[in-house]
């Protein structure tokens, strides 16, 4: 493997994290770039447990001075939520299904690569809108760009899911009754995978039990009832987004102080 470097060959360690990949063969060989196995990207823009396992396999990566590639990436979900952890390359149908040695000469020729990330909008003034009930989106949307705030909207889990893996968001608004997941449930697991989020329960039916369990696990900021009064919705949303802006900014200077200390390597690179 040595040698084979010596001749200026790239090495992958392949299926990252399964089968007969080890820690310690990042310290013994030398490779190049570690390969997320597939088995860690099905489900990683939906379940905050295969999140976690992907960003502590990406972190580890970008610590070690590793590239990191994706293997099975299939949706435009699974693309967005790893783009936002910052993986350097992907593999899988999404790109392309297996090809011939010709076809893959033409890829090679026409440099054909994924489109740039795009779609994404200024966090601290979008909010998510999660309801199965079309005149609930309508008339919270309605109101909300009032505050020349950028509102997106889902009628299920499922499909917000597929906007926080490709949109910045700073608020997301669910409904508590929905088909499949309920609002306490997803947000849940938006916790997990986008922990910066705020997120807020909207419901108009009581259920303790869910609602109290979902508020002692963290996963809701508030808890606002139907039928609302909009200056009291306009006015939790505006703090929502201030709030989720305070955090960002103090991270950011967080990181710039830990920057600027005397034993940080990188400001001795600097």
């Amino acid at each position: 493997m040595h040698d084979l470097k010596k001749l200026g060959v790239r090495l992958s360690l392949d299926d990252f994290g399964t089968g007969y990949s080890s820690l310690s063969y990042l310290r013994r060989f030398p490779v190049d770039s570690i390969k997320i196995d597939q088995s860690f990207v099905r489900d990683i823009a939906t379940q905050a447990s295969a999140g976690a396992l992907a960003r502590a396999i990406l972190g580890m990566g970008h610590n070690l001075g590793l590239d990191t590639i994706a293997e099975g990436v299939e949706d435009a979900s699974q693309l967005g939520y790893l783009r936002k952890q910052g993986c350097h390359e992907m593999q899988g149908f999404l790109f392309s299904h297996a090809v011939t040695a010709q076809e893959l000469a033409l890829f090679l020729l026409e440099e054909r690569r994924l489109p740039p990330a795009g779609g994404c909008t200024a966090a601290s003034a979008t909010v998510l809108v999660v309801d199965d009930e079309l005149n609930i989106l309508t008339a919270i949307k309605r109101l909300l760009r009032q505050d020349g705030i950028t509102v997106l909207t889902a009628s299920n889990a499922a499909e917000g899911f597929a906007h926080l893996a490709t949109t910045e968001v700073g608020v997301i608004l669910a409904d508590q009754r929905m088909p499949g997941l309920s609002g306490a449930v997803f947000l849940d697991q938006v916790k997990g995978l986008y922990p910066d989020s705020i997120r807020i329960l909207l419901t108009g039916y009581t259920e303790l039990a869910a609602v109290i369990d979902a508020v002692n696990r963290g996963a809701l900021y508030k808890l606002l009832t139907k039928p609302w009064e909009d200056d009291v919705l306009r006015e939790n949303v505006r703090e929502a987004l201030q709030h989720y802006e305070t955090v960002q900014e103090n991270r950011r200077l967080l990181q710039s102080l830990n920057h600027r200390m005397p034993g940080n390597t990188n400001a001795r690179q600097n």
